[in-house]
């Protein structure tokens, strides 16, 4: 079974590299924007998917999930590298942009993970030291530092993940208005075309 879904991902992976090969620069912008949009989709089933994991405590259903997210990113993150790269000799700004994209959202996700493990951790700890919900332990007391420690480490990580959004969101503006100006070059083009044949049957 697992030789037969490794086949299925190189012949998959295969024909994402000959698509590209047929493909304009301004296409394989736009299918990157498209895989981009998948991308957040799929990245906010991940944080969905942890708010479940709280309220009803099923690891292995966390688990399941996070695995199934997880393949799915890794997925779309090879398509937009091959995009990355057959971008690089036509339009090398292009490329450059895109892999600071996509070296961001690599950092998003991996402190989100980061904030969800200390949660667990400050949930847990909350646990063993009160019957009362998100209730803190006393003052002082080695339980309260860890949970002070992990509360600072998380708003440390969310000042860094918005500092991750902005640039990912900067970057994104920058290609779109690269890609709205090619495109809107290339009306011009053609409708400057059209008057010319449309002169000749004249």
């Amino acid at each position: 079974m697992e030789n037969i879904e490794l086949n299925l991902s190189k012949d998959k992976k295969r024909e994402f590299i000959q698509l590209l090969e047929s493909t304009t620069p301004t296409d394989k912008l736009a299918l990157f924007f498209n895989l981009q949009e998948q991308r957040v989709l799929i990245s906010n089933q991940f944080t969905s998917n942890f708010k479940k994991f709280l309220k009803d405590q099923n690891i292995e259903e966390y688990n399941k999930g996070c695995q199934s997210i997880t393949a799915q990113l890794s997925s779309i993150g090879e398509e937009i590298i091959q995009i990355q790269e057959s971008l690089s000799t036509t339009n090398p700004e292009w490329s450059k942009i895109i892999s600071e994209v996509r070296e961001n959202e690599k950092t998003k996700f991996i402190l989100t993970a980061q904030n969800q493990v200390l949660k667990v951790e400050i949930d847990n700890s909350q646990q063993l030291t009160s019957n009362k919900p998100n209730e803190k332990p006393a003052a002082g007391s080695c339980f309260y530092e860890h949970i002070e420690k992990c509360e600072n480490q998380i708003n440390e990580n969310r000042l860094k993940i918005n500092d991750c959004i902005d640039t990912i969101n900067e970057k994104l503006e920058i290609l779109k208005y690269d890609l709205n100006e090619t495109f809107a070059g290339l009306t011009t083009d053609s409708s400057k075309e059209n008057q010319c044949h449309d002169h000749n049957h004249k």
